[in-house]
């Protein structure tokens, strides 16, 4: 009975010290709780045995063994609380870093409350995107549009007209010859606007970035006159020769010249074609600046004459993409005209004849020759015009 009570009482103390204030979890108290049962066995076992094993050595080794098994289990214990404190300290670094994340990341801070995110072990500093730049328009490739302009036409000219005629009269014995010629010469000088209209075909490179070359082909329809005004002289000289029935003939010279001031004059543009080089830069990807210039040939009238005039073009443009593939362009443009001398040769010739006393058959013949040269014709222009690109 000394056994039986020694082996309960340690067995009370062996649960009480797995119960103590610390170590009390359930993982411990159930393996107490089966130690205490064994040893109660053990105790109330001994009793029956008694007689058989009068020594208890056995009973205490096996107490022994269950006390040194209950401390192996308070030392994993131990393990176990610190393994479990590391892992919470890890935890709370990887929540500070998604806190990070979202606060750098808007839409992260959107998604559901409970959603679990996975966190690479070995996670990078977060890295935000910029903007996505602009899709830059397609300034290269085949282009048609139109344009409406002003253009300041100016000219001067240079003229030299000779005006000669002969009449003739004969009647019976009588005759009579007059010969008239008269020369003017002036310099006359203008310039006035006129609306135009044009349409153009046009191709466009890019060979470098940012950078554009590129031809383009038009024509264009004017409604541009130059009232041309000036002053001049002119000279004059007549002669007449009479031959009277049964006489002599006499001959009568007359000589004058005389001053010209307030002289009209027109010169008319009426169509215009070009072929004209572009080289642009690209200040940003709608926006680009060129310079533009060719060649140019003008149809021109004068005094119902009309003749042709060749020229150089050069000028500057900002053109920018308003819409897909539409284009809206602005220019100023110069234009100067090589001289153009337009000879003019008129002749004519009539006759006549009359009844009566003194009267008889008549003739009247005049010719016209004369020359206008034009001068430093030369127009300011400038254009607003849209086009569209077809793209490469």
């Amino acid at each position: 009975m000394r056994c039986s009570t020694g082996a309960v009482t340690l067995a009370f103390g062996l649960l009480l010290r797995l119960v103590r204030p610390g170590l009390g979890d359930q993982y411990m108290r159930k393996w107490g709780i089966v130690a205490l049962g064994v040893v109660a066995s053990l105790g109330f076992a001994i009793p029956a045995h008694a007689q058989s094993s009068p020594d208890a050595s056995q009973v205490t080794e096996v107490l022994k063994k269950l006390e040194a098994r209950v401390s192996a289990l308070e030392a994993e214990n131990q393990q176990s609380k610190k393994e479990a404190a590391a892992a919470r300290a890890e935890a709370q670094a990887l929540r500070q870093k998604l806190d990070a994340r979202k606060s750098a990341a808007p839409a992260l801070a959107a998604a559901p409350a409970n959603t679990i995110l996975a966190v690479p072990p070995s996670a990078r500093p977060y890295e935000v995107k910029g903007p996505v730049a602009p899709v830059r328009p397609a300034w290269s490739g085949l282009y048609v549009g139109a344009a409406g302009g002003i253009g300041l036409l100016h000219g001067d000219e240079a003229l030299n007209e000779t005006t000669g005629s002969t009449s003739t009269l004969a009647s019976g014995a009588f005759s009579a010859v007059t010969a008239l010629t008269s020369t003017e010469t002036a310099s006359l000088s203008g310039r006035n606007p006129g609306a135009m209209s044009s349409l153009f075909l046009g191709y466009n490179s890019m060979p470098m970035s940012n950078w554009l070359i590129g031809g383009q082909l038009e024509g264009t329809l004017a409604n541009s006159r130059v009232n041309l005004n000036g002053s001049g002289s002119s000279t004059s000289a007549s002669s007449s020769v009479n031959t009277p029935p049964g006489g002599a003939a006499g001959t009568t010279t007359t000589i004058g010249t005389g001053l010209l001031s307030g002289l009209p004059d027109t010169l008319d543009n009426r169509w215009l074609i070009s072929v004209l080089a572009r080289t642009g830069y690209l200040i940003d990807p709608s926006d680009l600046v060129y310079v533009i210039g060719g060649y140019t040939y003008g149809r021109f009238e004068a005094d119902a004459n009309g003749f042709g005039m060749n020229g150089g073009t050069i000028g500057i443009g900002w053109e920018r993409q308003i819409i897909s593939g539409w284009d809206l362009r602005a220019e100023y443009r110069y234009t100067r005209f090589g001289s153009k001398t337009v000879n003019l040769a008129e002749a004519s010739s009539s006759t006549s004849s009359s009844t009566g006393a003194g009267a008889g058959p008549s003739a009247l013949t005049s010719d016209l020759a004369g020359a206008f040269r034009f001068s430093d014709v030369d127009m300011h222009s400038v254009w607003l015009g849209v086009s569209y690109s077809f793209g490469p």
